[in-house]
């Protein structure tokens, strides 16, 4: 079964910021933003900045399986956030994107999808800008989603966590290794 994005998720911008975004070491929220965003590692909890937010029940403080989805720049993609903290706050460039139904749409699948080729397909097809490429509200509202059934959209959600979770670990083994060959022909330079 087929249906348009906007059917199966709430879509809303991050948190509107009245002029430049300043940040504050002491600040009510944390701000994720698109660098803090990595297509293939997610989201480093390390790096999003602290600000102050007047509004601190503003929808764009993010929820459990919320869906990030960079909209600009030279590759789309969405993360998925399991467990975000409670005071963490979507920057205004950043497409929130929240399940209506996880009975019938698995965040988990959805996020994969996101960042499928089919998907991807469809956004280099409607992609605006030339120096900066963009992705339209409009058009990931249109974005035509595959839906299998539930338990087969949870076996790919887990497939794909299991998948990255081991590409994490491959690279993390190849700095370790790059690391240990400095160290090893450093010391034969040495001697």
């Amino acid at each position: 079964m087929h249906k348009n994005l906007i059917d199966i998720v709430s879509i809303r911008a991050g948190y509107p910021f009245r002029g430049r975004i300043e940040t504050e070491t002491q600040g009510n929220a944390q701000l994720v933003q698109m660098r803090d965003l990595d297509p293939e590692g997610g989201l480093d909890w390390a790096t999003p900045v602290r600000v102050n937010v007047e509004d601190t029940g503003h929808p764009a403080f993010l929820l459990p399986d919320d869906i990030l989805f960079v909209n600009r720049g030279a590759h789309f993609f969405a993360t998925l956030l399991a467990t975000p903290p409670a005071d963490a706050l979507a920057a205004p460039h950043l497409f929130i994107l929240r399940v209506k139904n996880t009975a019938q749409v698995w965040p988990a699948y959805l996020a994969w999808y996101l960042n499928h080729r089919r998907a991807q397909h469809y956004f280099q097809q409607h992609t605006k800008g030339t120096s900066i490429p963009s992705i339209s509200r409009k058009a990931l509202e249109t974005l035509p989603v595959l839906l299998p059934p539930l338990d087969t959209q949870q076996h790919i959600g887990a497939v794909d966590r299991c998948w990255r979770a081991e590409k994490k670990l491959q690279r993390e083994l190849l700095e370790k290794r790059e690391e240990w060959l400095e160290t090893v022909l450093d010391r034969l330079i040495d001697n």
